[in-house]
């Protein structure tokens, strides 16, 4: 995301092969921008595959990790 809002409410998500091993930039939101309040990311629900959600999650949501799978669910 450079500017505006995503907001993922479910799903399941992958990347395969990951770029040199690293799921990072999975869901990700410009540096800069999600700084400054132009870029927001909100996950409500899904299922993230080497990518742990957390930073995105809003209160009254939790953050389930089996292995290397999180899944994202309302509390």
């Amino acid at each position: 995301v450079s500017e505006g809002n995503v907001v993922i409410n479910g799903g399941e998500f992958s990347i395969y092969p990951p770029a040199d091993g690293d799921y990072s930039q999975m869901i990700c939101a410009d540096g800069t921008n999600f700084a400054n309040g132009k870029a927001h990311i909100t996950i409500c629900g899904g299922t993230f595959y080497g990518f742990d959600p957390t930073h995105y999650v809003p209160d009254g949501y939790s953050v389930t990790q089996s292995g290397d799978t999180y899944t994202v669910s309302a509390k």
